[in-house]
């Protein structure tokens, strides 16, 4: 749509609105949620600022323990996507063995290590598609005294409808290797 048709349609709705009575509201963008990376030489490391991980993220039936989880297969998939296409060979007799850790932290408790391989997240990738891709802040040591960040796009996970509860049914089940009791 051109912007110009678009500022057309948006005042003739309101217009209607208000000859209607009605109130219109502009639906809000996706409120951001705050999940930056840290990246070290395969290790890396979500640290949210949320206290409580099991509240609604966004309003809907995710919370954001499930946001969380699909941040980390997001980026996963993405680190592995590129190292495919720059010629990586991630296959060792046959069986794929690249794989990422990360170190889940919220509100500086430790939620846990997990391990995603790079096979599970494209079949998280397969099964649920990917959507538009979401800006994600990631960390870097530039030298041992300095961090570095940037900023990079990376398509999100696309877990709308019925597949909310399948997600929700995952995130439940899949454990960290090291639990919080462990560390």
């Amino acid at each position: 749509m051109r912007p110009h048709l678009l500022v057309s349609t948006i005042a003739a709705t309101l217009m209607i609105g208000a000859v209607l009575g009605i109130a219109i509201v502009p639906q809000p963008a996706r409120a951001e949620i705050l999940m930056p990376i840290t990246y070290d030489e395969g290790l890396q490391s979500l640290d949210v600022p949320d206290a409580e991980t099991t509240v609604s993220a966004y309003g809907g039936r995710l919370r954001l323990y499930d946001v969380h989880i699909a941040k980390m297969v997001e980026v996963t998939h993405d680190r592995c996507s590129r190292s495919r296409s720059a010629g990586g060979s991630p296959e060792e007799n046959g069986s794929l063995i690249e794989s990422h850790s990360w170190i889940y932290t919220a509100n500086r408790a430790n939620m846990g290590n997990f391990t995603i391989t790079c096979t599970l997240a494209q079949n998280l990738a397969n099964i649920y598609g990917l959507g538009e891709p979401e800006s994600t802040t990631i960390r870097f040591e530039v030298s041992s005294a300095v961090m570095g960040s940037r900023i990079e796009m990376i398509p999100i996970l696309d877990i709308t409808g019925e597949e909310i509860d399948e997600w929700m049914n995952f995130t439940r089940n899949f454990k960290p290797w090291q639990s919080k009791e462990h560390r």
